[in-house]
């Protein structure tokens, strides 16, 4: 458990089962240092778990594969009732995309990529707020511009049938900056 900061400089920290937890609640309590930019030369294989408060501060997940780093920053909207919240990268995605059957816009979605997916379990009772995630996809192939966004099921399925659109989840119009 880490009380303080924890600071990435060079090396991938454990392995797919270890779990770091952070309490420090400040959203700077993780830190990219030196040639690290980006986390893309020293992340975390496990879990990494992290408090936080209600507030409008940008909590960094410096998660990702064997392969390449793939971090996820949560974006805190003044969200209540959670304590904590563990992501992990896991790869490949688990299962197939039989029986895919998602819509957003009238457009239906023919495919989750397979080369992972990322796992976020909040501790905790929602209150109120919302959140924003921006995910990294590196080592991620063929993705074209204005062509995917998130989707969510279940941590355990490993079934295309339980993949929905998130409550709340917005596509922004075409060309703008990732998807919300």
């Amino acid at each position: 458990r880490i009380q303080n900061k924890l600071i990435l400089k060079n090396g991938k920290v454990g392995d797919a089962g270890d779990l770091i937890q952070i309490s420090n609640t400040d959203a700077n309590a993780v830190e990219a240092a030196g040639v690290n930019r980006g986390f893309l030369q020293s992340y975390v294989l496990g879990s990494v778990e992290r408090d936080f408060t209600a507030n409008t501060d940008t909590y960094i997940f410096p998660v990702g594969g064997n392969a390449q780093a793939n971090p996820l920053h949560f974006v805190n909207r003044n969200l209540s009732g959670y304590s904590q919240i563990k992501a992990r990268f896991s790869e490949p995605k688990l299962g197939t995309d039989e029986g895919l059957m998602v819509f957003e816009l009238g457009t239906p979605y023919t495919a989750v990529k397979s080369e992972g997916v990322w796992l976020l379990n909040p501790t905790g009772t929602f209150g109120s707020g919302q959140y924003d995630l921006l995910l990294f996809f590196n080592g991620f192939s063929s993705l074209a511009d204005n062509q995917f966004a998130i989707l969510r099921r279940p941590d355990e399925s490993s079934s295309g049938a339980d993949w929905i659109v998130p409550a709340g989840s917005v596509l922004p119009p075409n060309g703008s900056p990732g998807r919300m």
